[in-house]
């Protein structure tokens, strides 16, 4: 019997299959062979200017001659006495250092959700209430986010929340922005995302000075222990005049910490009477009045609205939050999401109950305080389930050959998160 022959690089072997037959060389995977070894190291290198050749003189006149990045980056690398001394990984972290000064490089990318949170929170975390992708991942996981859903939200991300939600949604559904001032603020959704009108219908917007208004809900035990019980509303005064609406949202005010509030809740202040049409009217900005235009040093006012005009557009303002208050009291929401600097004991308090029994809430803030005590604040309503609050933790790491490991510099922390389900009797 013949001896098996061992199959070995450079031979020929043939491969049949039925009638079809391939030929193919054995050639060696150098991916599976050992690593190659480094000769070079870096002990004996000294970091000095005199390894440069080139001057700084010499490379600014390169520019301005309109030489390219990349041929500077070349003349550095020859020029340089240490870079053939390097490692591999020298050498490669040296090439991206100076690719990154000299050489301009522009990325285009979708402005999705995780796109613009990374570049708002590289940017200003500050004012999106330190809100990282893995806190809103949490966020949209425990609020239950699905197409079709309805959800009571309160933004203070700049509207990352709002955009993250109608991005999900899709056109299908409801999304009841409760913003705090005279306007809503929302410049991620305006100036960022890139809504088409089919998905932007999901949107509707009721000021929040607005919704201790708004009526209770009828199988609600009013002034007992609950969520709603340090309201000045009972069951015998349903009817409220004008002044009585004016002053529980007065008395609501003082149970908010003043100085976890944003500053454009304080414009509502000012407000002391009125019935309640003018309520309505008085926390809705009226631009056409106060637009300015600026044309070079000068400025110059818009003409004003005739009075017709002003009151054809107050009407359709109150028609529409007449719609949307008509909505919320309809108690049937999927969901309530609140993520902002405000106290958010006060908020948690008139807005549980315009959720449907057995449905989730999260609340999101960058102090844990604040949720510690609307933890307590729910603990001892007996209307809520499944309590839980924790803090997110999320590690960034570099993956490369032979250099994985954890970022140097990471955020230290992602804010902390308050869920929950509701229960009704």
């Amino acid at each position: 019997m013949s001896s098996k022959k061992i199959v070995q690089e450079g031979d020929t072997v043939i491969l049949k299959k039925d009638s079809d037959s391939k030929v193919i060389k054995i050639i060696s995977n150098k991916a599976c062979g050992k690593d190659d070894v480094i000769a070079n190291d870096n002990r004996n290198l000294i970091d000095d200017k005199t390894n440069q050749k080139l001057t700084k003189e010499e490379i600014q006149e390169m520019r301005k001659t309109g030489i390219g990045g990349e041929a500077i980056v070349d003349n550095l690398i020859v020029n340089s006495s240490t870079f053939s001394k390097k490692t591999d990984f020298s050498k490669q972290k040296y090439v991206n250092k100076k690719s990154k000064k000299h050489v301009t490089v522009f990325t285009l990318l979708e402005c999705n959700t995780r796109n613009l949170l990374e570049m708002y929170h590289s940017k200003g975390p500050t004012k999106i209430c330190n809100l990282r992708m893995d806190s809103l991942a949490q966020i949209l996981c425990h609020a239950n986010i699905h197409h079709g859903g309805r959800y009571l939200v309160v933004d203070g991300c700049l509207g990352l929340v709002l955009g993250s939600i109608i991005e999900r949604l899709n056109g299908s559904g409801l999304v009841m922005n409760l913003y705090t001032g005279s306007a809503p603020s929302r410049p991620a959704i305006h100036l960022s995302y890139q809504f088409v009108e089919e998905q932007l219908k999901v949107l509707h917007d009721f000021p929040l000075i607005n919704v201790a208004m708004l009526k209770p809900h009828v199988n609600e035990r009013l002034g007992s222990d609950g969520l709603y019980q340090n309201n000045n509303v009972t069951s015998n005064n349903n009817n409220l005049t004008n002044n009585n609406d004016k002053e529980s949202v007065c008395d609501e005010r003082v149970n908010v910490d003043k100085n976890s509030l944003i500053n454009s809740i304080s414009e509502t202040n000012e407000e002391e009477a009125g019935d309640d049409d003018d309520d309505i009217d008085d926390n809705i900005a009226n631009d056409d009045d106060d637009d300015v235009v600026r044309e070079g040093k000068h400025k110059m006012s818009k003409p004003r609205l005739d009075r017709e005009e002003r009151d054809r557009r107050r009407k359709e303002r109150r028609e529409k939050i007449g719609r949307v208050k008509l909505i919320i009291e309809e108690n049937s929401f999927d969901g309530l999401i609140i993520a902002t600097r405000m106290h958010t004991t006060p908020l948690l308090r008139h807005l549980l109950r315009h959720l449907s029994s057995s449905r989730p809430f999260v609340v999101f803030s960058p102090y844990k305080e604040v949720l510690m005590d609307s933890y307590m604040f729910l603990k001892d309503s007996n209307q809520v389930v499944l309590l839980k609050m924790f803090e997110t933790w999320l590690r960034n790491y570099q993956i490369l050959p032979e250099r994985s490991h954890p970022h140097v510099n990471m955020s230290g922390s992602g804010g902390y998160l308050l869920t929950g389900f509701t229960v009704h009797d």
